[in-house]
């Protein structure tokens, strides 16, 4: 049996829906979005001041909490030093130009929840390279690189304040802050990437419920330094940094070396992962084209994968992209030397192979010191994880039939919205068939297409015992089709060899028996119902002294 989906990812899967947390963004110059209804929409009441960098929370239910710019010019600058707003635009801190990070570092700025700590929040934040333009300040000859803040919400009256400030955690270090959730989905990682001097790592903190950890480094061995951003997967499996590919294992923290090599000279500001994973975006130029490209990431050869789906203006500058809740990629632009409003670009259908470009769909404020701007929000993106109306499909196993037989065959998994397409030519989601044949399903929806294919052989089941195992059965209290177990068209075989398993989706094994009146009613150990689903089965048995020992597997549907 062939299954084929579109939306398979290449690791292990990651079935989380999009959170709340990113829900409400603040960046450039007082611009802002609220994505509470599943579409974006314009937000002018921030106070927000920044070129680049800056950060957003706000809590399970989608509440703003505060946000930050993660830092600003030194003193002598007449530009915000850097600041930490609350819920009500008001300032919860001020870094006076020497604390935090840089106000043009392409990431200034992340918030994490502190573990096992409620309504606690940690803000890292990160020192721009150019962190000299206007001068030194006193005491940080290399800038301030990685620090952090902890800030309490529930003083000031529920409006939060910072109780911990400007804690440096690796001096010097520039732009590239990302992080995403530790295995156990309670601590989180914290990743930078240093190449200063003759150093080329990866600067890894663990975050745990004492807080941030002392860094670990992990040197990369390649020519090109890493650096300029870093993003990770919504899976937590894979992440980028200036044109390389690297496994990230969530579990240890563990890096690998570069899987693959992506064009070298992408506008790297301009990266993002697609929500369930599987796919790679950047606005990449190549000589007088920029190119809007897609690299599909459960390929063989990544490199070989990229797909140019459209184009965009030469003579722009091109920000920071960024997931979003509703699934959609989205990054800003502006055009050289003016001071002209940015544009919001969105990247949509992202999680298909067929995406698509639409420029300038929301228009921001414009005017003041601070456009053009570049940078939105800087989030670990497992919030926004697996994020769209996915399809899932399985016709479940091949099978053999008595001739005269009529079997019904469609899509057991909820799938609202999306067109059915049979080989037979039908177009609802359940069929009935009676010949030998090979069926295939086709769903498309607005995220993209799935597959699958049923064998199916009708035999004369009258002339020697056979056994059979049905792929589904529904345990629902209707008397009908109740249990899984083998079928016969024999009346009482009997069995030398018998031995049924049962596996749901993840290999945890929910059913075993070696007794053939014995057979599986839908429950899990624990006498709970188990949920309706494909369970893999593995059946081994010999009928009689004088027959060859058999096997089957496949899958079976529990639908209830």
């Amino acid at each position: 049996m062939k299954n084929i989906s579109l939306f398979t990812v290449l690791f292990f899967p990651f079935f989380l829906l999009a959170q709340q947390q990113g829900n409400i963004w603040y960046f450039g110059e007082g611009a802002g979005l609220d994505f509470a209804s599943g579409e974006p929409v314009l937000l002018t009441d921030g106070a927000i001041q920044t070129i680049e960098g800056c950060a957003t929370y706000s809590d399970a239910e989608g509440n703003l909490l505060f946000y930050t710019n993660g830092g600003g010019e030194s003193p002598q600058s007449d530009r915000d030093g850097g600041t930490i707003w609350n819920r009500n635009h008001e300032v919860m801190y001020d870094m006076g130009g020497v604390e935090g990070g840089g106000y043009s570092a392409r990431q200034s700025s992340l918030i994490v929840p502190k573990p096992s700590t409620p309504d606690v929040y940690l803000l890292f934040t990160m020192e721009q390279s150019d962190f000299n333009n206007g001068g030194v300040v006193d005491g940080q000859p290399n800038g301030r690189g990685l620090s952090y803040f902890e800030i309490d919400m529930t003083l000031s009256g529920g409006l939060g304040a910072v109780t911990d400030a400007d804690q440096r955690l690796q001096v010097p270090l520039f732009e590239a802050l990302s992080g995403t959730i530790h295995a156990n989905g309670e601590d989180y990682w914290i990743l930078a990437a240093d190449d200063t001097e003759d150093n080329n790592r990866f600067v890894r903190l663990l975050v745990d419920e004492n807080g941030p950890q002392d860094p670990a480094f992990v040197p990369v061995d390649m020519a090109t330094p890493i650096g300029s951003s870093i993003k990770i997967t919504p899976s937590s499996e894979l992440l980028y940094s200036q044109g390389h590919l690297f496994i990230f294992n969530n579990a240890n923290g563990a890096i690998s070396e570069s899987i693959a090599t992506l064009h070298p000279q992408e506008v790297g500001q301009s990266i993002a992962f697609s929500a369930n994973s599987r796919y790679f975006y950047a606005v990449e130029q190549f000589e007088e084209v920029v190119e809007v490209v897609q690299y599909d990431l459960a390929t063989d050869d990544i490199p070989a994968s990229r797909f140019v789906f459209d184009t965009l203006e030469t003579e722009r500058t091109y920000g920071q992209m960024q997931l979003a809740p509703d699934g959609n990629l989205y990054f800003l632009d502006a055009p050289f030397f003016n001071v002209e409003r940015s544009r919001l670009s969105v990247i949509r259908c992202a999680n298909t192979p067929n995406p698509e470009l639409a420029t300038d769909v929301i228009e921001l404020p414009g005017g003041g010191d601070y456009i053009p701007y570049f940078g939105l929000p800087n989030y670990t993106d497992h919030l926004f994880a697996n994020t769209g109306p996915t399809l899932d499909l399985e016709l479940g196993a091949d099978s053999t039939l008595c001739q005269g037989d009529v079997f019904a065959i469609g899509d057991t998994l909820p799938n609202p919205g999306a067109a059915y397409e049979w080989s037979t030519g039908d177009t609802t989601a359940t069929i009935e068939v009676f010949e030998s044949d090979a069926y295939s399903l086709t769903l498309t929806n607005a995220c993209g297409t799935v597959a699958d294919t049923i064998d199916l052989e009708f035999v004369d089941c009258d002339s020697a015992c056979q056994i059979f195992m049905p792929n589904t059965f529904t345990p629902n209290g209707d008397d009908t089709n109740e249990t899984f177990g083998f079928v016969s068209n024999c009346e009482e075989p009997t069995f030398e060899i018998y031995q049924l398993v049962v596996y749901n989706r993840w290999g945890e094994l929910i059913f075993e028996t070696d007794t053939p009146n014995n057979t599986w009613d839908g429950t899990q150990e624990n006498g709970t119902p188990a949920p309706s689903e494909v369970y893999f089965y593995r059946f081994n048995y010999q009928l009689g002294e004088d027959e060859e020992p058999s096997s089957m597997q496949g899958d079976v549907s529990l639908v209830r």
